[in-house]
């Protein structure tokens, strides 16, 4: 059974107490004022998880996430990606228009067929060779 919850284009500014949502496979929040998200590790079914166009800094728990198949996180102010590589079943990810320096775990992406990562901050990419 999947379960979808579609808040987008709103005026949220935090996001809480969504861990009681255990069976949602699809969560959109884009174009809001999040700045900060919580309670996302209970959320072990999510396939899809929208957060672009907010005003997150830090995102964190989603290793927890190991069904997580499409990451947004375009749009907003993330300045480090870590932990990305218990995202087995990550196809897509877009965190394009952050201010990232620093991604880790994304070598170990072997089922990772969309990266967009455009205007950000990103110097150097590493071990993505068996990716491509």
């Amino acid at each position: 059974v999947q379960s979808s919850l579609d808040l987008s284009y709103n005026k949220f500014k935090h996001i809480e107490n969504i861990d009681g949502l255990v069976n949602l496979t699809s969560l959109y929040l884009c174009s809001n004022k999040i700045s900060q998200i919580s309670g996302l590790e209970k959320l072990s079914k999510l396939r899809v998880l929208e957060l672009g166009a907010n005003r997150i800094k830090k995102i964190e728990n989603l290793d927890a996430l190991t069904d997580l198949q499409e990451l947004y996180l375009g749009k907003n102010k993330i300045e480090v990606m870590e932990n990305l590589g218990k995202l087995k079943k990550l196809r897509l990810l877009s965190i394009q228009s952050n201010r990232i320096t620093r991604i880790t775990g994304l070598e170990e992406l072997a089922n990772l067929e969309e990266l967009y990562l455009s205007h950000n901050s990103t110097e150097r990419l590493e071990n993505l060779e068996s990716n491509i």
